[in-house]
């Protein structure tokens, strides 16, 4: 018998999730030039906080089916895990770590212990790398499924896996703020990065759809497609039953003509 489903990690998610929005209402389009660069951070900062909301995700998520399912993993399944969180710094199989593991007093809390500090400093901001993770606990075609009930659901196609890695590059680029100047031309062919509210936006938007129906995926192939008890959640998928594209975590902008004539009401 299956054990029941995590939902701390996708709740946790939400919660960081929920820290952009605010920040993203406060940009607006008509601003001083001087302003701008300050606006174009703000965004590109709301980009970089939903990949490290998703990496968590991510590393909660493993860590939670690690423990949960633990004695349910096959023998194959459970070696490759193990061979990944008892490595030494050359990437050999590292005997004595798991040997003082095994001679712990409690040898199963040891190894959750020892894996969950593996998923720690890991870093899941790749779509290849989770893929291979989740392939360990016996889920396959992540991306290719998540294709398909992103359909389902919302009605259009979307490349999840090529989504998800453009983010994670536009991340890397934020993050080391390639090819980007601000000061005087020096001469050299970097062009200035501009990062606008509607890009976050859509980062924004994209990974809270898309990490609804993972953990939806993840509860049907691991947990006898139990999902957990429905909540409320603006994020948490609980069945495919198609919604409108419309719905949105971060809504567009209101025109201004609109904005105005509510102000006055």
């Amino acid at each position: 018998m299956s054990s029941s489903r995590p939902t701390l990690p996708l709740r946790n998610f939400e919660t960081n999730a929920n820290r952009a929005p605010p920040r993203l209402c406060e940009l607006h389009p008509a601003v001083p030039a001087r302003s701008r660069n300050l606006q174009s951070d703000v965004a590109a900062a709301a980009i970089v906080m939903t990949l490290s909301a998703v990496d968590t995700y991510f590393g909660d998520r493993l860590a939670e089916d690690f423990e949960r399912r633990f004695a349910l993993l096959g023998d194959e399944a459970l070696g490759h895990i193990l061979t990944s969180v008892f490595k030494s710094g050359q990437g050999d199989f590292d005997g004595r770590q798991f040997a003082r593991a095994l001679q712990h007093r409690e040898p199963k809390s040891e190894v959750v212990r020892m894996f969950r500090d593996h998923v720690n400093f890991s870093t899941y901001q790749s779509p290849g790398v989770i893929k291979q993770e989740v392939a360990r606990f016996g889920v396959r075609n992540l991306w290719g499924d998540a294709d398909y009930r992103w359909t389902k659901k919302y009605g259009r196609s979307q490349k999840t896996e090529a989504a998800f890695q453009g983010w994670a590059e536009r991340r890397h680029a934020i993050a080391h703020r390639a090819g980007r100047t601000r000061g005087r031309d020096t001469g050299t062919r970097k062009v200035a990065e501009h990062v606008t509210r509607d890009e976050a936006r859509e980062c924004l938007n994209f990974f809270t759809r898309l990490l609804g129906l993972v953990d939806y995926q993840l509860n049907s192939e691991l947990y006898d497609g139990r999902q957990a008890r429905r909540r409320e959640s603006e994020i948490a998928v609980f069945d495919l039953e198609p919604v409108s594209t419309r719905r949105t975590f971060v809504p567009p902008r209101r025109r201004a003509a609109r904005a105005t004539k509510a102000d006055a009401a």
